[in-house]
């Protein structure tokens, strides 16, 4: 989507939901040319991320973070190609990967913890090849399980009496494997 003016920015922003201070700072500015040269980073990457393309011009992609560069491919995968995928950490793999599956060639897969496997593998089951199950503590072996029992064959033993007191259908699970 593209502006002709600051008005239609500021009303596009405002149906979408943008933040009272990123509307504060853009009602400051003199006009659309110098909101798009001088805007915060953080605003650029929301107005991107809802496909303002006049926004992709004035990117510097060095300045962009882990988060950043996961919610911008989120909805513009186009951008990969620029992207420091090393900036990525577990969380904002889990973030990526979700939504994107096609980034998984480029996950580095050490970087997630058990929390972040546990929340990775309840919505996509298909990157359990890639889990370091020694990772995930009780807890998130609990929170993994009553969504996707079949990684129960991957569950240590030390943790099972605990995960049936926790969940006695869990105990079911671990009679069938």
């Amino acid at each position: 989507m593209e502006f002709k003016n600051k008005e239609e920015l500021v009303n596009e922003a405002i149906k979408r939901g943008a933040c009272e201070d990123a509307l504060e700072w853009v009602s400051e500015q003199p006009d659309l040319k110098a909101i798009l040269q001088n805007c915060p980073l953080g605003w650029r990457i929301w107005c991107m991320v809802e496909g303002f393309t006049q926004f992709d011009e004035y990117l510097d992609f060095n300045r962009l973070d882990g988060l950043e560069w996961a919610a911008l491919l989120r909805s513009r995968p186009e951008f990969a190609e620029h992207c420091d995928f090393d900036r990525l950490e577990g969380n904002h793999w889990v973030f990526l990967l979700r939504l994107r599956s096609e980034f998984a060639e480029y996950c580095d897969w050490s970087k997630l913890d058990g929390y972040a496997w546990a929340r990775l593998l309840i919505e996509k089951p298909e990157f359990g090849r890639y889990c370091d199950w020694s990772k995930l503590s009780k807890h998130n072996w609990a929170f993994l399980l009553i969504e996707q029992p079949q990684f129960a064959k991957h569950c240590p033993k030390r943790y099972r009496e605990y995960l049936v007191a926790y969940h006695s259908e869990f105990g079911k699970i671990f009679e069938e494997i």
